[in-house]
């Protein structure tokens, strides 16, 4: 797949709001759930999405939750249109290349982001979280092939640092650096390697290789709101133990969802507990900052 990005491209966000100011509406040919609205379409872009409600479950305030069957994603200015699963997922084919906006509409929702750049051929996994009429993009994953030039946006989760190299996970998408690796924060402020923090909202520029990203500059976003801390009592169930990244489900009960939980280098364990130690059926209080795709970091486990 190629997925060339020039630097300098941003992807914008732009709020819409119900009953007014927005843009003309797109004819809509609808599509299966999940599948493209506009079989044999041009040849273009293919972006491959994740929609998530921002709004969670009372006793999970900050979680996110799959959209329910009738959300609908518009290509704005085309006839590309398809409905979102009730998975979350969806799949654009033959969008055009060049900046395009992406409207979600229904479920109480009606917003638009703006993806730039894309470039026939190209394939972009995308995570968005829709809230009324705000859109807010958690990840943009454009792969490429050794040598082409990638922009990625997301959290900082799963960092591990060694010496001047570090690697952190963008959502699923592995990035690796070192010395050469720039750091610069918001009004081109001056950051290091040692900036870099779990949780932080950061813009990657860099370069595939060997079927890796590397990173050739980074832009730390301080500025972006903070996620709240939460605190959870629950069980663990299908724990994956790989110490120090860990991923459980933490079962809450009283008819909730399980939550997903994931560790690092950075969690800290309390009272006995160790990051090897942690087994299911363990009954276990869980501290940590709700992430944009849906998990909780554990920055404290403890019994």
């Amino acid at each position: 797949m190629r997925s060339a990005l020039a630097f300098g491209l941003a992807c914008t966000l732009i709020a819409v709001g119900c009953g007014g100011g927005s843009p003309t509406s797109p004819s809509m040919m609808t599509g299966m759930p999940g599948t493209p609205g506009t079989p044999g379409a041009t040849p273009g872009a293919t972006i491959t999405g994740s929609v998530t409600n921002a709004s969670g479950p009372a006793a999970l305030p900050t979680a996110s939750r799959p959209y329910e069957v009738g959300l609908m994603v518009h290509v704005v200015g085309t006839n590309i249109s398809v409905a979102v699963g009730p998975n979350g997922q969806f799949v654009l084919q033959g969008v055009p290349a060049g900046d395009v906006q992406l409207r979600f509409t229904g479920d109480g929702c009606d917003a638009v982001l703006t993806l730039s750049g894309l470039k026939t051929g190209d394939t972009i996994q995308i995570k968005v979280t829709v809230r009324g009429t705000m859109a807010t993009l958690d990840d943009d994953s454009r792969d490429g092939d050794d040598g082409e030039q990638v922009v990625l946006n997301g959290t900082v989760s799963e960092l591990t640092r060694s010496g001047s190299a570090f690697s952190f996970r963008i959502g699923s998408q592995l990035v690796n650096g070192d010395a050469t690796t720039e750091f610069f924060g918001d009004g081109n402020r001056s950051e290091s390697v040692e900036s870099l923090a779990n949780g932080l909202r950061v813009e990657v520029k860099g370069e595939m290789r060997g079927g890796q990203l590397f990173a050739l500059r980074i832009h730390i976003n301080r500025n972006a709101v903070p996620q709240p801390e939460v605190e959870l009592e629950g069980t663990i169930s299908v724990l994956t133990p790989a110490c120090p990244s860990v991923a459980f489900n933490l079962v809450v009960g009283g008819g909730q969802p399980a939550q997903p939980v994931v560790t690092s280098a950075a969690t800290s364990y309390l009272a006995g507990l160790s990051c090897g130690s942690l087994k299911n059926g363990d009954k276990v209080r869980v501290k940590g900052s709700m992430q944009t795709d849906g998990r909780l970091f554990a920055l404290q486990i403890k019994r």
